[in-house]
């Protein structure tokens, strides 16, 4: 949820401000999602204590914000809890 809570946040104010080029197929912007996985990416560390877990979550949600048909709101934790534990249990 921290992600989710970081990444969208930040996201959109960043994106809303310094924004200009937009993901192809994607009204998100592309400092917005960077900023969103930056921010959240420490975060998913300090509960996972594993880098890449960590990176993982904090891109696939920033990536499911950016690309996702519905809502934001749902697919960023279902995304980053989805691809965090595939990768814990791999």
């Amino acid at each position: 949820m921290l992600i989710f809570a970081i990444g969208d946040t930040f996201s959109n104010i960043m994106g809303r401000k310094y924004g200009k080029k937009k993901w192809p197929h994607s009204n998100k912007t592309c400092i917005g999602t960077i900023t969103g996985i930056i921010l959240s990416f420490p975060f998913a560390y300090v509960f996972t204590n594993n880098l890449i877990i960590a990176a993982i979550g904090a891109i696939s949600g920033m990536f499911a914000e950016a690309y996702s048909p519905v809502n934001d709101n749902f697919m960023i934790p279902l995304a980053s809890f989805v691809s965090m534990s595939i990768i814990w249990i791999i």
